[in-house]
């Protein structure tokens, strides 16, 4: 009924009028409010990529997929985005010296494989990786 039709509400923002716009480039839909939701609005998985993808791009900031879900308004994701201005992603640390590592399951499972079928060559991956310059781990 009409209790259920969303009122459009403007972006207030920079970040909420680019926003409202990356949604409009990915629902192809008419224009978006700042409280409309992204499925409600014939969003799904596939274009929620499409818009974190577009988001790094335009913003610079890395959104985590499950922020979409999470924050599903433009008024939502913009207060995730003014947050998130340092990346999520974080520097691995090396292992610790030590004589053995462990394996995952898939690795075990191929290393039987590997076992069973006589030591043939179709995991093996050769490949040379050639460096120039200072390398900074």
């Amino acid at each position: 009924g009409a209790a259920d039709a969303e009122t459009y509400t403007a972006p207030r923002n920079v970040t909420e009028m680019k926003l409202s716009q990356l949604w409009q480039d990915v629902l192809k839909n008419g224009p978006v409010g700042i409280h409309d939701n992204f499925f409600d609005r014939g969003g799904h998985s596939l274009k929620a990529t499409a818009l974190v993808s577009r988001i790094s791009k335009e913003f610079d900031v890395q959104v985590p997929l499950k922020d979409v879900f999470a924050h599903p308004t433009v008024e939502g994701l913009a207060a995730v985005i003014r947050e998130g201005t340092d990346s999520p992603y974080k520097a691995i640390k090396p292992a610790e010296k030590q004589e053995t590592y462990p394996v995952s399951s898939a690795q075990k499972r191929i290393y039987v494989l590997q076992q069973l079928e006589d030591g043939g060559t179709g995991y093996n991956m050769p490949a040379v990786l050639e460096l120039e310059g200072k390398l900074n781990p």
